[in-house]
């Protein structure tokens, strides 16, 4: 049986600012939410648990494909588009 190398992506020290990490603690958090929910509130919100928990893990999944600036070190739109107005000058 071949083992499977892990290789870390190069920001995985900010692994707690990540949009993904966010979005997946929420995710992670809503069933143990709903366990404690009393039963008459449990059948008012069915939404919670089969709309809302997989809607944040699909955002989650999203959030660890979008270029996120404090996390990889490149510049805000703003800030590239401020450093270019004052280089004309």
């Amino acid at each position: 049986m071949a083992l499977i190398e892990v290789t870390l992506i190069p920001e995985a020290k900010k692994w707690w600012r990540m949009y993904s990490t966010h979005a997946l603690t929420l995710a992670g958090a809503i069933p143990p939410a709903w366990a404690a929910l009393p039963p008459d509130w449990q059948a008012h919100a069915k939404w919670m648990l089969w709309g809302l928990a997989p809607l944040v893990a699909i955002s989650g999944v999203i959030g660890r494909v979008v270029k996120q600036p404090e996390i990889s070190g490149c510049s805000t739109p703003v800030e590239e588009s401020s450093a270019e107005g004052s280089s004309q000058q």
